[in-house]
């Protein structure tokens, strides 16, 4: 609003300067029309003056020359006569058409700064028009781009919950594993231990039987020796007596 009031404000000043202009414009005018106007009177009345200084001369002259500059005076007064008249007109006319003038051009420029205000208004309103298009195209792409987001987090909101549901079912699961596998584990280290007793007793079993054998061993081994310690005496005895025998 502070805009258009200062440029109605600019266009009334340049309204009165022009006002101003045209008015020194046709005052210089009906000036420079005026000049030529009293210099043509003077023209005028100056030839009426030398007019008459001729009659003056020619007073002895004859009756024809006479009537002729008496006619010829008379037609220069007439036409002198006829000149102020159309003079006296000229401004009249003038003035009428300057005011003519003066209304017509008032009223073109008046028309004009009119045509210019609303034409400054109609562009101030299509620029808020379009300002308020353009935001209501920016407010419109941010909601579809809000709905489009909202979308986006609701799938991503179901997929989190569907994983939730399948990481609580499979914790189930493992549970569920947990404890089976706990008890085989628990019957394997049973059968395991009971496994362990019976090799335990196989072998208090075998070292039982490796140690009787191992004693029959060495009662044979015993009796090998004893049995090799007679046999050689009884040798010694047998070679002794052949000698003798002999001699």
């Amino acid at each position: 609003m502070a805009v258009e009031e200062t440029f109605e404000q600019e266009l009334h000043q340049a309204i009165l300067l022009s006002k101003l202009a045209y008015e020194e414009q046709l005052v210089s005018a009906a000036k420079s029309e005026k000049e030529p106007e009293s210099n043509k009177k003077s023209g005028k009345k100056s030839k009426k003056a030398t007019m008459s200084l001729e009659q003056f001369n020619n007073m002895g002259s004859d009756t024809t020359t006479t009537t002729t500059t008496t006619t010829t005076t008379t037609a220069t007064t007439t036409t002198a006569t006829t000149t102020t008249q159309n003079t006296v007109s000229l401004p009249e006319n003038s003035d009428t058409k300057s005011k003519e003038l003066d209304t017509e051009f008032f009223e073109r420029v008046e028309k004009e700064t009119k045509e210019e205000i609303t034409k400054e208004k109609e562009k101030d309103m299509l620029k808020a028009r379009l300002n308020k298009i353009d935001d209501d195209i920016t407010s419109a792409q941010l909601r579809v781009e809000v709905e489009k987001r909202d979308e986006i987090i609701n799938k991503l909101k179901n997929q989190v919950e569907n994983l939730k549901e399948e990481l609580t079912q499979v914790k189930e699961r493992n549970k569920k594993l947990y404890q089976i596998l706990s008890h085989g584990e628990m019957k394997d280290k049973a059968s395991v231990l009971a496994e362990v007793a019976k090799l335990q007793e196989i072998r208090d079993e075998l070292t039982s039987e490796v140690a009787s054998l191992h004693a029959q061993l060495e009662q044979e081994r015993s009796k090998t020796r004893t049995s090799s310690t007679d046999t050689k005496p009884s040798k010694q005895t047998n070679k002794k007596r052949p000698a003798s025998e002999n001699a």
